[in-house]
């Protein structure tokens, strides 16, 4: 999806010209990008991408953007976000599973940089 809004984008370069007359396909593929960006930081060209962006079209819809509350692809938003909520759920899985068996499970030693089980 990055790889598109990033294509959509260049083809369209123009219209960022006059971001208040943008298209929709072109603030949708900004917000997306600028919402990636967040969740892809080691990448140094989103984050200019990103600057390039906030200068266009303002530091509103960075904000919003980096929220991706409703402005967002909902797809976009499952796939960065989706990780976190599927880490919740194997936690209860795993608490449901241990407490039926009598272990005592301790998820204390895992972190966000080291979810993969």
């Amino acid at each position: 999806m990055i790889e598109l809004y990033c294509k959509r984008l260049i083809e369209k370069a123009e219209e960022l010209e006059n971001p208040s007359d943008c298209t929709d396909e072109i603030r949708e593929a900004a917000v997306g990008l600028m919402f990636a960006t967040g969740w892809c930081g080691d990448l140094p060209e989103l984050l200019f991408a990103r600057a390039i962006l906030t200068d266009k079209f303002g530091n509103d819809f960075a904000s919003a953007a980096k929220n991706g509350t409703n402005i967002v692809d909902p797809m976009l938003v499952w796939k960065f976000t989706g990780n976190a909520i599927n880490m919740e759920l194997k936690n209860k899985v795993a608490k449901e599973i241990a407490t039926k068996n009598m272990i005592l499970p301790n998820f204390s030693k895992m972190t966000k940089e080291n979810e993969e089980w």
